[in-house]
């Protein structure tokens, strides 16, 4: 069964039991007459429908509202708020039994009592002294409590609360005096002086909505500048007074929390800033080093170019100066045309400078392992630096301690470089007197053995403050001393480098007019294999690449058993003319083609006629690398191929190889290595 519960006053209470339809106005022909502000005569009726009750508007001025919304017909439910001008009603179910358990909310379950209702002197006492207990319990949490009706007026609150100037406040309050808002006036907390107040709308939702809401927090005063945090949570209660609806709100100051939390959050900004100004410093460094990088690939590839560009016009200066020397010319001649090759020479040894340091600069430069003869190697060099003293009165000398081990495993090439470079340097220096050069064993570990290279001579010296800078790039210990004695002060620099890679050093110690004497220390590791043999004509990359090719010797030049039928490709007319003459003089037979193209044509016609291809890689059209690959897909394996270019970067003789090739020159070429190389393929061809 249902009803409508009305409260003409505070405490009285007033409840129509529904059976059939009612009518609700001001006039006292109505079912139930309520004689509110705002109430019309006949303002609105309650009518039964398929068992539901239907409330609806009879055209009443100022209509109705239920649950805090506008309607001209509603289908009630228990604990709707019926709102009729000033009047508030309650549709609710008669006989329900109120839940009881040890949960239950005594103060939400307490009812207005109507005065007329006979009330005992026991049951007084039992309510009085539940209430107690209520606000016992209330007092004793730490969090703040308030009874709030939808005026913003605090009913009840927790005394204990401190409320800044209002130590003897009492109820009934304004919840924003309560709470020490400045807004807060005599008015209370109006939705005029309160539009931007966070609680006032909290709880205006509450009570439209009719759940619970929160945690909401806000920075109190709203209004002013905030002196703490607050927390608030709002849940209706199952509580009227006179007809309005009541909310217990609940708040904890949260102030040292959220001071923490904005701190942690002002921090994580820091840390968030640090970390995109490190994103971006990462990717500024990544954009340097791929600029560097490309930078260096730009270097790389103009000191090839240039290499390339250079070595071709001095492959034709060093060739024909050389067939010159093998004419009958007159001394002074002879003497002319050494002259030029000397320079060719020295031009070639200042490009294999630049290219050996420009690879280490890059770290591109790596060392060999394989087994060589010591002696060997110290007996070459010294040999090959000879030649220089011939003019001069100078004694050259090498010895080698008895401790010093016959086979060692490194690099017999870098090894021998930095040798070549110090003797060639005393060599140049010295004008009488002595060189030599001593190796002995500095420290043992097991297999791996150190050894000290040490090279004195009786030249011009070195002053004191000098000899640190002679291993920086382009320096020499006198400015004089380039013009004087050429050189490009890239020698040392290059030594002192191939010393940090087999885990050595270099240094000097020198006295001027007396003499200097260099150190060089670095690691090998004994040997009981024997050495690999390799053909080592001179110290430039391009020979240091042929080198890799083979570990045999190469064959010593003899008139050929047969004349060879060879095809040069060559688009350089003057180098192709080169080649020709050294090859023809040699008893061989030759064809040239100016490109792949051509190559091509010539090799499909004779295939069967020719024992060997010399091929150039750069060349317009069809460069010799995409020919070498025609010609072997064409099935033609057996014919070997020569690479002949001026490209000597031992990346390009493995371009080279991989193409299809089965060997490797780079110019300028020496005749005795180019016929060497004939022999040896044409020879392996006709075994």
């Amino acid at each position: 069964m249902y009803g409508i519960e009305y409260f003409s006053d505070v405490l009285k209470k007033t409840v129509l039991g529904l059976t059939s339809e009612v009518s609700l106005g001001r006039s006292s022909c109505n079912t139930l007459s309520i004689s509110e502000p705002g109430v019309s005569r006949c303002h609105a009726k309650i009518t039964p429908m398929n068992g539901k009750w239907i409330l609806r508007d009879l055209g009443s001025k100022n209509g109705i509202l239920v649950n805090g919304k506008r309607v001209k017909s509603h289908v009630l439910s228990p604990g709707d708020c019926i709102v009729m001008g000033s009047a508030r009603l309650r549709f609710i179910e008669l006989g329900r039994p109120l839940a009881q358990s040890p949960d239950t909310d005594l103060l939400a379950s307490t009812r207005s009592m109507d005065p007329s209702e006979p009330f005992g002197e026991q049951k007084e006492r039992e309510i009085s002294h539940q209430m107690g207990l209520v606000r016992t319990f209330l007092e004793a949490v730490k969090v703040g409590v308030a009874i709030v009706s939808p005026e913003m007026q605090a009913l009840y609150f927790n005394s204990g609360l401190e409320h800044p100037g209002s130590s003897d406040l009492k109820a009934p309050a304004s919840i924003g005096v309560v709470l020490a808002c400045p807004s807060a006036g005599q008015r209370g907390c109006d939705p005029g002086s309160c539009v931007q107040c966070p609680l006032y709308g909290f709880v205006k939702e509450c009570f439209n909505r009719q759940c619970s809401l929160g945690p909401m927090e806000a920075p109190w005063p709203p209004a002013k500048t905030p002196l703490k945090f607050l927390r608030f949570w709002i849940t209706p209660l199952p509580y009227f007074l006179m007809g309005d609806p009541l909310c217990l709100l609940t708040w904890e100051d949260v102030t040292q929390e959220r001071t923490i939390e904005m701190k942690l959050e002002e921090l994580n900004r820091d840390l968030e800033d640090a970390n995109r100004q490190l994103t971006q410093a990462i990717e500024r460094a990544n954009v340097l080093a791929f600029e560097a990088q490309a930078a260096n690939i730009a270097k790389s590839a103009f000191l090839a170019r240039m290499s390339h560009e250079i070595r071709t016009p001095l492959n034709s200066v060093l060739g024909y100066t050389q067939m010159l020397l093998e004419e009958d010319l007159k001394e002074e001649q002879k003497a002319y045309v050494r002259m030029v090759n000397r320079s060719g020479q020295a031009l070639l040894a200042l490009i294999e400078d630049i290219l050996d340091f420009s690879k280490i600069e890059a770290g591109e430069m790596s060392l060999e392992c394989v087994s060589f003869s010591l002696r060997e190697t110290l007996q070459e060099a010294c040999e090959i630096v000879r030649p220089k003293l011939q003019e001069k009165p100078v004694k050259l000398s090498w010895e080698a301690a008895a401790d010093v081990p016959e086979l060692l495993m490194g690099d017999p090439l870098r090894t021998r470089q930095v040798i070549l470079n110090l003797l060639g340097n005393a060599a140049k220096f010295t004008k009488k007197g002595e060189i030599s050069l001593k190796v002995e064993q500095a420290h043992k570990e097991g297999s791996m053995i150190q050894l000290l290279f040490t090279v004195k001579d009786t030249g011009i010296g070195i002053p004191q403050h000098k000899l640190q800078i002679i291993f920086e790039p382009f320096r020499q210990a006198e400015d004089s001393t380039g013009r004087l004695y050429g050189g490009t002060g890239l020698g040392l620099t290059i030594c002192k480098q191939l010393a940090r890679l087999m885990q050595g050093e270099i240094w000097a110690k020198s006295q001027e007019g007396v003499g200097s004497t260099f150190y060089f220390k670095a690691w090998f590791q004994e040997c009981t294999q024997p050495p690999v043999q390799e053909c080592i004509p001179e110290n430039t990359e391009a020979t240091q690449a042929q080198d890799l090719l083979s570990q045999h010797p190469l064959p010593a030049m003899t008139p050929p058993s047969r004349p060879a039928r060879i095809l040069l490709v060559e688009d350089n007319p003057i180098n192709a003319k080169l080649a020709g003459l050294m090859l023809t003089k040699a008893g061989h037979m030759v064809e040239t083609a100016k490109d792949g193209w051509e190559a091509l044509k010539l090799f499909t016609a004779k295939s069967r006629e020719l024992d060997l291809i010399l091929m150039d890689v750069e060349m317009p059209g069809l460069d010799g690398l995409r020919a070498t690959k025609r010609i072997r897909a064409l099935g033609h394996v057996d014919v070997p191929i020569v690479a002949m270019t001026a490209h000597a970067m031992k990346e390009d003789m493995e371009r080279c190889l991989e193409s299809g090739m089965n060997d490797y020159l780079s110019k300028p070429v020496r005749k005795e290595i180019l016929l060497n190389m004939v022999d040896k393929w044409t020879s392996r061809k006709r075994t």
